[in-house]
This record gives C-alpha cells, structure tokens and sequence, in this order.
C-alpha cells in the first residue's frame, strides 16, 4: 500500500509471489547479499496480481495515521 495525499494505492501480490519474496528478504542481510537476479526472476513468476487505486481522505488520513503509529517508522521503513 502508498499513500500519496488522498489516493490510496494497493498492490496485491499472488501467494506464491508472496512466499518467494518472504524467503528472499528473510535471507538478505546486507545490500552486499541482496542477488539482483533472483530479485529479478521472482517479479518474472506469473500470477493474478491485483492493483487498486482509490480516493478517499477518510481512510487516506486513517491509513497513514496507522502507518505513524506502527514500528515501520520506527525502523525508517515508511517515512
């Protein structure tokens, strides 16, 4: 999911999608290990991928008010 102002942007990745990215980043430590070729093939898997846009101040507001409140700022992943 992005937000920028009031659109709302979602991106939904098929299961399989999901599982390798899962292992993918669970394995990279550091920009050294991160394998541009298997990043690569990974988003080459076909699939059903969804991908909404939406707006809408309301849930806008509240989703980024959720995103301030989570760890994700805390560890500088959403800014």
């Amino acid at each position: 999911m992005h937000i920028i102002g009031d659109y709302i942007l979602e991106l939904v990745f098929p299961e399989n999608v999901m599982q390798h990215l899962k292992i993918f980043f669970d394995n990279v430590q550091s920009v050294d290990t991160f394998d541009s070729e298997l990043y690569q093939q990974i988003f080459a898997m076909k699939g059903r991928f969804h991908f909404s846009v939406q707006y809408n101040h309301k849930q806008a507001h509240n989703a980024r008010e959720s995103i301030k409140k989570s760890q994700w700022i805390q560890e500088g992943v959403v800014c």
